[in-house]
């Protein structure tokens, strides 16, 4: 029997360096594109989440003062019992139930975000950059 033999021919297994280099690079231009986008995405994420906690601020200081015959304040030490998100970093909620009429003048922002939410009486948010 005879035996052949492939002269010249190694046994290919495996990648070469410059394959690997190759997508080293590619994966190099996808980060480089990939992560600023994400930290934009996770800004206005957490700057939607605070205005979130504004709204639902104001939402659960309304049912709580409304439900109770006495007057009520709430801030950010003291939060309505309903209220389970953000609290504001400043300002604070006052209903008189002699009058029925709210007073609000709260600010919520993100610790990671770039925006601050007020809250005024009317419920209506506005943002600052």
């Amino acid at each position: 029997m005879m035996r052949t033999e492939n002269k010249g021919r190694r046994n290919e297994c495996g990648f070469t360096l410059i394959e690997l280099m190759i997508v080293i690079a590619i994966l190099g231009v996808l980060a480089t594109i990939a992560v600023p986008r994400f930290l934009v995405y996770r800004q206005s994420a957490c700057d939607s989440q605070a205005k979130t906690d504004a709204r639902n601020f104001y939402t659960a200081s309304m049912s709580d003062a409304i439900d109770s015959s006495g007057d009520k304040t709430f801030n950010s030490t003291n939060p309505p019992p309903s209220y389970r998100g953000l609290s504001p970093v400043s300002g604070s909620f006052v209903f008189m139930a002699a009058t029925h009429t709210a007073t609000c003048d709260a600010a919520f922002k993100h610790p990671q975000g770039s925006k601050t939410f007020t809250l005024n009486s009317e419920g209506r948010i506005t943002a600052f950059p």
